[in-house]
């Protein structure tokens, strides 16, 4: 099935977030279908909140696509990880859909309302800066020029912006996080300064590590001369086909590990206007508490329930990683894990360190379909780069399941090396796998040569 095909139909036939017998789908399951994994019936308050106006067909979208804006509103705020170093709220939001299927028209009234305190905070600095602008204009040039203010912190910026002026609003911000809305990628290019085979991402890189070092030096009394931390959040939109051109030339250099995808499904033809819920004073009031507790939050912390959260997701990763041999998978769910925890982090902090028992189903379900969507539209493309060889359309499957077994399970060391072979790897390396899969409780073995598959209901 070609990448275009995968993307033709809607959610109705997508796998659901749980069976009804409150069971996960594998990940074999998830990653083999044709269209990303449902959101979960019950979710968090935070998210069921910004959701709640928005059509179904746009559920999923807006709450993968939320977090960005939410995440400006703290100030020096972070989380361990499990390597015991400090995570900041740095979440940035792709959305890919067909034309005229709704990509900016779903987020255009959540985002706006999420982000209404901070724009009228913004816009009393951009009236300074205004008049700063104008005095400095106005003033003779034998005269003494009026300052520029310090305080001028405006987070949320247009996104048109160039690079320079974006060092001014990072030096300017204090350390707050910077926010922008983009309704074509493209725009990214105008932040980088480059464009083709010439951009290679920096800004857009650097905005999902902590502790980067951005900045310019300009030699004029007037230009920018600046750096330190770029701490920028965005949301932007784009087509799938421009996605895959737009990151072609730098499909294993990191930027589409650092963001996370959203998906807009197409429509039918003929359809239905999509009707959105009212976005009025009852909206704001049900958010208002969300919002001033992520004000409130500061500090560094450490939330056990995230961290025992991601370790989870973590294992089942790794998991379903060496079960494939799929090295894109695993290299994507580096930045994916921390992702994920972020979000986790944020709702946390959202109810007040409050932590609900849905945040972990939203959040394995928000990896899982940003994971999805990686691997359908850049897996095979990176594959391609790494290795130079063709590779399977499907998503990662496990070599176990692909072994020609008797009717009991087992297995020859010699079927695993041909399943080996077959996928273009190695023979080396065979019995090193099958230790691991053997320590793992996969299979057990009968003979030097000989394996048998444990059965999920051997393990109970």
């Amino acid at each position: 099935m070609s990448t275009k095909d995968c993307f033709q139909e809607g959610q109705a036939a997508a796998l659901p977030f749980k069976d009804g017998e409150g069971q996960y789908p594998s990940l074999s399951e998830i990653y083999s279908a044709n269209h990303p994994p449902k959101l979960p019936s019950k979710l968090p308050k935070l998210v069921s909140t910004v959701t709640s106006q928005t059509p179904f067909q746009y559920k999923e979208t807006v709450a993968q696509g939320m977090f960005p804006p939410l995440a400006i509103y703290p100030k020096k705020l972070s989380f361990n990880y499990l390597d015991n170093q400090p995570r900041e709220l740095r979440i940035s939001t792709l959305t890919i859909g067909n034309t005229g299927d709704g990509k900016d028209a779903c987020f255009r009234q959540p985002l706006s309302h999420i982000l209404a305190d901070a724009k009228r905070l913004d816009e009393v600095n951009r009236q300074r800066l205004a008049d700063f602008n104008k005095a400095f204009t106005n003033t003779p040039a034998n005269a003494l020029k009026p300052q520029r203010p310090e305080d001028l912190i405006i987070q949320i910026i247009n996104s048109n912006i160039t690079q320079a002026a974006l060092v001014q609003r990072m030096d300017e911000a204090q350390g707050a996080p910077l926010y922008t809305k983009m309704n074509e990628l493209e725009q990214w290019e105008q932040i980088e300064g480059a464009s083709g085979k010439n951009n290679q991402f920096t800004t857009m890189k650097l905005a999902d590590d902590e502790n980067n070092d951005f900045g310019a030096d300009r030699a004029g009394t007037q230009s920018v001369t600046a750096s330190g931390n770029l701490f920028l959040n965005w949301n932007a939109n784009t087509t799938i086909s421009k996605a895959i051109r737009f990151f072609k030339n730098v499909l294993t250099d990191g930027p589409i590990s650092r963001l996370c995808l959203a998906f807009v499904p197409p429509s039918e033809i003929g359809s239905d206007i999509p009707k959105f819920g009212k976005y009025d004073y009852k909206y704001d009031a049900k958010l208002r508490p969300f919002i001033e507790n992520l004000k409130k939050a500061t500090g560094t912390i450490t939330c056990k329930k995230a961290l025992q959260m991601v370790e989870s997701l973590k294992k089942e990763c790794d998991d379903f990683s060496i079960l494939t041999q799929d090295r894109v998978f695993d290299n994507l769910t580096h930045r994916a894990l921390v992702h994920a925890f972020r979000k986790g982090c944020l709702l946390y902090a959202a109810n007040g360190m409050k932590w609900e028992s849905s945040i972990y189903d939203f959040c394995r379900w928000s990896l899982h379909y940003d994971l999805w969507l990686k691997m359908k539209l850049f897996g095979d493309a990176i594959k391609k780069e790494d290795a130079g060889v063709e590779v399977s359309k499907r998503g990662p499957q496990s070599l176990l399941d692909e072994i020609a077994t008797d009717d009991k399970g087992v297995f020859s060391i010699d079927a695993l090396v041909k399943v080996r072979k077959q996928k273009g790897m190695r023979e080396d390396g065979t019995r090193k796998l099958l230790s691991k899969w053997k320590s793992r409780g996969y299979i057990r073995q009968l003979s030097d040569d000989t394996f048998q598959k444990i059965q999920p209901e051997d393990k109970k």
